[in-house]
């Protein structure tokens, strides 16, 4: 299956209700770029720039 055969439409399921996201059938996040974003820097800012890297 190539990436151009692929629909979203069809993969990506919102349930109003329960307000549960899927996609391809599996549950999913939806997250906010710039929220994710600040979490990194709040997250470097308490622990260190090496810290969450393996060694």
């Amino acid at each position: 299956m190539r990436a151009n055969d692929l629909d979203v439409h069809e993969l990506l399921h919102f349930a109003e209700g329960s307000g549960i996201i899927t996609f391809a059938g599996e549950r999913v996040l939806l997250l906010d770029a710039v929220a994710l974003g600040l979490l990194r820097k709040e997250l470097i800012d308490t622990l260190g720039l090496t810290a969450p890297r393996p060694s």
